[in-house]
């Protein structure tokens, strides 16, 4: 794959304590897409703030992928965990996986001419609550408290990280 900061943005804060439970989450009780959840992040890590038109624009792009392959690997996958050898539930997980780094290159593409700007604190709650109110699941109050945690999360050892960038 070629050189992609998202994705490995998304590698390095994946692993921070409470990301991936609060991500898994939000994919299960809201229906997120993990990998339009990181693409905010990583937005605001670059400088760009997510506009209505571009959360359009990626969503669209994200949402065949979602549908069509990466839920029903899932599915698949969450089904194997307890009915088939280990090493047939691993290959189903890095099948995941890799499908899920050909999502997050498909959204690159759309989002690698941005000019690159200084993070910005200020802009992750915006765009996280922004992608997270557009779903239309659950109550505000539910989805501004789990946005919040997340973004603590996110930041949680924020000066360790050197922003990836081309």
């Amino acid at each position: 794959m070629a050189h992609n900061p998202f994705w490995q943005y998304s590698l390095t804060i994946y692993q921070r304590p409470a990301v991936a439970d609060l991500c898994l989450t939000l994919q299960d009780d809201f229906e997120a897409d993990v990998n339009m959840l990181l693409c905010a992040a990583w937005l605001s890590s670059i400088g760009q703030p997510l506009t209505h038109s571009l959360l359009h624009e990626l969503s669209r792009e994200s949402c065949d992928w979602q549908k069509n392959c990466l839920t029903p690997l899932r599915q698949a996958r969450r089904f194997l965990k307890q009915k088939a050898p280990a090493d047939i539930y691993q290959k189903l997980k890095c099948a995941e996986v890799e499908a899920e780094s050909m999502q997050q290159q498909k959204l690159y593409q759309r989002l690698k001419h941005l000019p690159l700007e200084a993070d910005d604190d200020e802009l992750l709650p915006h765009n996280v609550q922004l992608y997270l109110l557009a779903l239309g699941k659950g109550g505000q109050k539910t989805i501004l408290a789990l946005s919040d945690a997340l973004c603590q999360a996110i930041q949680d050892d924020t000066n360790t990280l050197s922003t990836v960038v081309d």
